[in-house]
């Protein structure tokens, strides 16, 4: 039977690889001015911010697996928790802006241009957070990434 371990894990890949590929798409789109480039970029940026949903949802169950082992700390899992909340607020704001492109693209081009500048930034914010909280979790179950100081 899988655990929420296991579906966190499996999960936490889908996020983090999406928004990289997102802002590579939308980057090689805005320059090359290809729009199905720009699409695809939108498209996965949706998709990527709905995956991050169950990932964040089987966190709790996580925690309940890993908690009492050796090494882990509160600390850690703490840490992990508040980027892991901020980076799904901010994939959430990614994926509903890149819907509202979805919706406005054809009707009202000026607007969509400037919600794909605004997408790819905060793709690039996602990815940052994402990043940083995907090594936080990494923290957690492998010391040998830890710093001397938060050991």
């Amino acid at each position: 039977m899988i655990d929420s371990a296991q579906v966190h894990l499996a999960l936490n890949h889908f996020p983090i690889a999406g928004m990289f590929f997102t802002i590579l798409l939308l980057a090689i789109g805005f320059i090359l001015k290809k729009r199905e480039l720009i699409l695809s970029g939108m498209l996965i940026a949706v998709i990527s911010s709905i995956a991050i949903i169950p990932m964040s949802l089987s966190g709790e169950g996580v925690e309940e697996i890993v908690e009492h082992k050796p090494g882990v700390t509160h600390e850690l899992i703490h840490e992990h928790e508040e980027m892991a909340e901020k980076a799904l607020i901010v994939f959430i704001a990614t994926g509903l802006l890149a819907i509202s492109w979805f919706a406005l693209r054809k009707k009202k081009q000026h607007w969509a241009v400037k919600i794909e500048v605004v997408t790819f930034l905060l793709s690039i914010i996602s990815a940052l957070i994402i990043a940083q909280t995907a090594h936080l979790g990494g923290m957690i179950r492998h010391d040998e990434i830890r710093s001397e100081k938060s050991q």
